[in-house]
C-alpha cells in the first residue's frame, strides 16, 4: 500500500497553502531497469520512503505564479550502491550491491514561472537540499549530493514567426568519489599484467589488488584533494520559426543546440600509484538538432 495525501487550502485570491505526504515502496534498484538484472537482492525487504512538503502559492504581478516549498523525506531498507559509498572511497560497487542502509533528504524549493505560450515566457527554480546516507555507524553525504541546483529558461516571440529560446543549467559538484585504477600501477595501460582480461580471478589476483587497492589508499589518505567535485554550467538554446498557411496550417523549423557551452562535468577522481589522481569528466557533450513540425 503506497497512500499519498495532497491539500490545497486557498487563504486569498492570491495565495494558496499546499502540503503532501506519502509513504513508497519499491524493490532493491540501481540506475535503471535492465531486463533479467537485479543488483541487490529482495532479502532485505522492498525500500520505503516517507516523503513530506509543505508551501505556499502565490499569484504575482505580470501572470507570474511562484512557489516557495520546503520538504523532507526519510529512506529504509535503501539499497543504493553507488550513493551508499563515503567520500574519498574506491567506489566498490560490487561490494555494497546487497548493502542496506537508510537514508534522509530536506530542503528547500523556490520555483517562478510564466506560461512560454506568452510573448515573453520564463521560469525560474532554485533548490537547496541536503541528502544523507546512513549505514551501519556511519553517516556521509550521498553521493548524488547538490547543495546547490539552478534552472533557468526564457522564450521571447520576436515577431514575423519567430521564437528564440534559451535555457541555464547549473549544480554545484557533488562528494569528492574516488575510483582506484589497480592494474595501471604495473605500467600496463589499465590491462592486467599478463594481457588476459577474461580469465577469472584467481586468489592471487585477489590478494594483489587488495594490496594495491592500500597502497593507493595510503597515497590519497596523504593528498589533499577537494571535499566536493567541480560545479556544472550548461547554456541550451533555440531558434523557431513558423509560418501560418490557410485554413489554420502552421509550418515551423526549429534549431536547437544542447550544452552550446561545451561544459564538462566531473564525475569522480582516479587514483593510481603511476598517475596520482586525475579528474575524469564527462564531455562535453554537445548536441545539435534540426527539427520541423506541421499542423493542418
Amino acid at each position: 500500500m503506497d497512500p499519498r495525501l495532497a491539500t490545497r487550502l486557498q487563504a486569498t485570491p492570491r495565495v494558496a497553502l499546499l502540503s503532501a505526504f506519502g509513504v513508497t515502496h519499491q524493490p532493491p534498484s540501481f540506475l535503471g531497469a535492465v531486463p533479467g538484472l537485479q543488483v541487490g537482492g529482495l532479502r532485505g525487504g522492498v525500500q520505503t520512503g516517507l516523503l513530506a512538503s509543505a508551501g505556499v502559492e502565490l499569484r504575482l504581478p505580470g501572470e507570474i505564479k511562484a512557489t516557495i516549498t520546503g520538504f523532507r523525506g526519510g529512506f529504509f531498507d535503501l539499497s543504493d550502491a553507488l550513493g551508499n559509498r563515503p567520500p574519498g572511497t574506491d567506489a566498490g560497487l560490487a561490494q555494497r550491491a546487497e548493502l542496506r542502509g537508510a537514508g534522509s533528504t530536506h530542503g528547500l524549493e523556490i520555483h517562478a514561472h510564466r506560461s512560454l505560450s506568452k510573448r515573453i515566457g520564463k521560469f525560474v527554480s532554485y533548490t537547496l537540499s541536503r541528502s544523507v546516507r546512513h549505514v551501519g555507524r556511519e553517516s556521509f553525504d550521498s553521493a548524488f549530493d547538490r547543495r546547490h541546483v539552478l534552472n533557468m529558461a526564457a522564450a521571447v516571440d520576436v515577431g514575423r514567426g519567430w521564437k528564440l529560446g534559451a535555457r541555464a543549467v547549473f549544480h554545484s559538484g557533488i562528494p569528492m568519489t574516488v575510483d582506484y585504477d589497480l592494474w595501471d600501477n604495473d605500467g600496463v595501460d589499465g590491462q592486467r599484467p599478463d594481457g588476459n582480461d577474461d580469465r577469472p580471478d584467481t586468489e592471487q589476483d585477489i590478494r594483489r589488488r587488495e594490496r594495491q587497492r592500500e597502497r593507493i589508499a595510503q597515497v590519497v589518505r596523504r593528498l589533499s584533494l577537494p571535499e566536493r567535485l567541480p560545479a556544472f554550467f550548461r547554456l541550451d538554446l533555440r531558434l523557431e520559426k513558423r509560418w501560418i498557411l490557410r485554413e489554420g496550417r502552421t509550418l515551423s523549423l526549429t534549431v536547437e543546440a544542447l550544452n552550446a557551452t561545451a561544459g564538462k562535468e566531473t564525475l569522480q577522481y582516479e587514483c593510481s600509484l603511476l598517475r596520482g589522481c586525475e579528474p575524469e569528466t564527462l564531455g562535453p557533450i554537445l548536441l545539435p538538432s534540426i527539427g520541423a513540425e506541421a499542423t493542418f
